[in-house]
């Protein structure tokens, strides 16, 4: 995917490719990486920004699944984890298991200098389909 337009004050171009491989019946694997060049003419200023990622879905069962999604910034020196377990006991009802975290790799860039963990939450959520 490529795309080009306004950005606030100025201009952005994007190119994003998002290749997908099908491994097997229970695991799929899809690395990406996106490119982000910013340009701000009027302010004299530009940057460049590399967002790598790849998730991984492992189907464990017909009831239980488990998701990763790893990404790397360049921008904000950041990586994201997100880990989602996913079980299903019958149609209509799902338990989810999520953890995420943010981790910081320059913890120097601002004074006083950042903590690893940039955000850390583990979530649990259980929904229910009612059927009328």
């Amino acid at each position: 995917m490529a795309e080009a337009g306004q950005f606030f004050d100025g201009t952005k171009f994007t190119l994003q490719l998002m290749p997908g491989w099908n491994v097997s019946s229970s695991l799929d694997i899809n690395p990406s990486y996106r490119l982000d060049y910013v340009n701000f003419a009027k302010r004299d200023k530009s940057f460049t920004n590399h967002i790598f990622g790849i998730r991984a879905l492992a189907m464990l069962s017909t009831k239980l699944s488990l998701l990763n999604y790893i990404q790397y910034n360049t921008a904000v020196n950041l990586w994201l984890v997100n880990v989602r377990f996913r079980y299903n006991p019958r149609e209509g009802n799902d338990f989810y298991i999520v953890y995420n975290e943010g981790v910081n790799t320059y913890l120097n860039r601002e004074f006083p200098p950042l903590s690893r963990s940039n955000n850390r939450t583990i979530l649990l959520k259980y929904t229910y389909t009612f059927g009328f």
